[in-house]
């Protein structure tokens, strides 16, 4: 994972270029509708957006969370995770009526998945 230590370094151009090579490599050998795709997807995605790029990231994060709401069951935590980050990228373009139904969502499924207690659901609460 070498994408993921370039997007830790703080070096998000060069994970995005190791990100899309794994997802080349990906797309030649998984389905199209793969998980392994939506979490290549959801990280090209949050690294377009810690660029600055939020249309891009946008963009791959509704690739991602396409795919997850295909193969996932509703109440599965990385669908959790694609509201959480669809609704970051919306607050970063002033949607905030249409963050906040995606943190509602991320609320729902957290509340299902996780304790009450998580960290993760009071990070979303305080998030709304």
């Amino acid at each position: 994972m070498l994408g993921d230590v370039k997007f830790i370094q703080g070096q998000y151009k060069e994970a995005i270029s190791f990100y899309n090579s794994a997802c080349e490599i990906s797309q030649l050998n998984l389905s199209k509708d793969h998980s392994t795709l939506a979490e290549i997807y959801n990280n090209i995605g949050l690294s377009y957006e810690a660029e600055g790029d939020v249309l891009k990231a946008l963009q791959y994060l509704e690739q991602a969370h396409t795919i997850r709401e295909k193969v996932l069951p509703e109440d599965h935590p990385d669908l959790a995770e694609s509201y959480h980050n669809i609704g970051a990228t919306q607050v970063d373009i002033g949607a905030y009526s249409k963050a906040r139904e995606f943190f509602e969502k991320t609320c729902k499924i957290q509340a299902k998945a996780l304790p009450s207690n998580h960290p993760s659901v009071a990070s979303t609460y305080n998030t709304i």
